[in-house]
Order: C-alpha cells, then sequence, then structure tokens
C-alpha cells in the first residue's frame, strides 16, 4: 500500500512546515547581520577622516627654501644696489675727494691749486650744510681735512688759516684761535669702518694733503 506524501506510517497527516525552515531563521544570514561588514564600519578609513594637508618633509623643505633665500636677498642685493647709488664708503671718499680737489675748492684751470677763498668759505659751513652741498647721504659720517704731508703719517697735523697780513701764506701751523681746515666729527677709531681718499694739493709754494674719510 502506497501513502500518501503527507502521511506518516501511522496514518496521521504532517504538516509541510513542520520540518522546512522558514525566511528569517537563525542559521541563515540575513541582511543586517551582525556577521557582515557595512558602509561606515570602523574597520573601513575613509578618504574624509584624513585632515592633515602638509607632512614634516613638506614642512622642513619648505623653511629651509625660505631662509635660502633671504640669505641670498639680505647678502647680495645691497651688494648690487648700493655701487649704482655711489653709496659705498670708498665710493663716497672717492668722489668727495675728486670734487674738492677737483673743483670746488681749487683755482679755475689749476685743478693742483687751492684756492684760498673757496677753501676758507667752504671749512666755514655748517656740516649739515656741508654734507649736503656734497651729496652725501645722511647716514655717512664725513670727516673733510687738509693736513701737512706726509698726511699718513701719525705726526701729521691739520692745518690752519694764516690771518696774518705781513706773511706771503695763507695756510700754515695752526696757532691759538686760528680756523682749523677740518671739517666733520672726528673719524672713527676703528680703521677697518673707515674708508679713506687722499689729494695731493699745493697752496701757494707749499705742498698740502685733502684727506677725506667716511665710515
Amino acid at each position: 500500500m502506497i501513502r500518501p506524501p503527507d502521511q506518516s506510517e501511522d496514518g496521521s497527516r504532517t504538516s509541510a512546515d513542520d520540518t522546512v525552515d522558514t525566511p528569517g531563521d537563525d542559521t541563515v544570514g540575513t541582511p543586517g547581520d551582525d556577521t557582515v561588514d557595512t558602509p561606515g564600519d570602523d574597520t573601513v578609513g575613509t578618504f574624509a577622516d584624513d585632515t592633515r594637508g602638509q607632512t614634516l618633509p613638506d614642512f622642513a623643505a619648505g623653511i629651509a627654501i625660505f631662509l635660502i633665500t633671504v640669505t641670498f636677498v639680505s647678502v647680495f642685493v645691497p651688494q648690487l644696489i648700493l655701487p649704482f647709488e655711489d653709496q659705498e664708503q670708498p665710493v663716497v671718499a672717492d668722489r668727495i675727494t675728486n670734487g674738492l680737489g677737483n673743483d670746488a675748492l681749487t683755482e679755475p684751470g689749476t685743478p693742483s691749486e687751492l684756492n684760498e677763498s673757496a677753501t676758507r668759505a667752504f671749512f666755514d659751513l655748517a656740516e649739515d650744510e656741508a654734507l649736503d652741498r656734497l651729496g652725501v647721504r645722511p647716514w655717512y659720517s664725513v670727516n673733510v681735512t687738509i693736513r701737512d704731508v706726509p698726511s699718513h703719517d701719525p705726526d701729521s697735523a691739520v692745518l690752519c688759516a694764516v690771518d696774518d697780513p705781513d706773511s706771503d701764506e695763507w695756510i700754515g701751523a695752526c696757532e691759538s684761535g686760528a680756523d682749523r681746515f677740518a671739517l666733520g666729527p672726528p673719524a672713527s677709531t676703528d680703521d677697518r669702518s673707515v674708508s679713506t681718499a687722499r689729494r695731493a694739493l699745493f697752496a701757494g709754494d707749499s705742498g698740502v694733503v685733502l684727506e677725506v674719510r667716511v665710515w
């Protein structure tokens, strides 16, 4: 005898859902199951979490380039500009010496001969007025003197105006109360910071030296 498929040996009927797993059975993984990683899981890195835009090597390289640029500008740019402005100390000293020794203090047509009236007038000027006439920038200090020869000797003296009507000389050794042919503050004692220019001239039959010091 053949039993119906839904009948057991003892004749009782069975329900199909007694032995069949139904949806949602805990043996079957479903969407949302805790064994499946979902978007946004903390085990998955995202680009949005990375907020650092600069690394340490980038920062170090940028600082190094900046320092090199500042050093280059500080060292080389002043050296490139100053000579064209005629404001380097040796250039200033030479320019003043040439201007005074070739023109301002000398006889017209005789650059090596001092003119008495022009020389006296120049050394009677106030320091600021003299510097302005010489075209020297205010941050420079300038000392202009007329000295006995040789002017490089430590004992070389600054010369003064001679007002003796019985003398043929109008320039000579300084006496009490005489006007010295010196203009500007005393030169710095640090010779390394001072630029000096000299010009040999004549005052009558006497040889003198025009000395200009800039610092």
